[in-house]
């Protein structure tokens, strides 16, 4: 059992998505935008309906300016989980900062709703 079977609990292969989605985080969170990118990418590629991917894609494309892309990743995850409230929250987030304040106002409000049902 090799190192990232450990850390994932379970055989791990370079088609495993998550293994691409936590590196992605990672990167991201390490400031490495472009290999947080680079691993998101490859998440999808793997899964294209691992929500959480496009999630993340969309914060690091927030991030580096590119709001009309995030809004589009936030949007595809809310599209395939339609209860993922996360994703609404940063959509939110970027509408406002697009001026978008009644679709910010929207989402918000989805967002609070999903987690009053938690």
């Amino acid at each position: 059992m090799g190192f990232l079977d450990f850390l994932f609990g379970h055989r791990v292969s370079m088609n495993d998505a998550t293994v691409y989605l936590e590196g992605g985080i990672s990167k991201a969170k390490a400031n490495d935008l472009e290999g947080a990118l680079k691993d998101l990418n490859n998440a999808i590629k793997i899964d294209p309906k691992l929500a959480e991917a496009y999630c993340y894609r969309g914060i690091v494309k927030a991030v580096t300016g590119n709001r009309p892309k995030a809004i589009a990743d936030f949007s595809k995850a809310i599209d395939i989980r339609p209860d993922y409230d996360y994703a609404y929250s940063f959509r939110a987030q970027a509408k406002e900062d697009g001026g978008d304040i009644q679709g910010a106002k929207a989402d918000r409000r989805r967002c609070y709703e999903l987690r009053k049902k938690i």
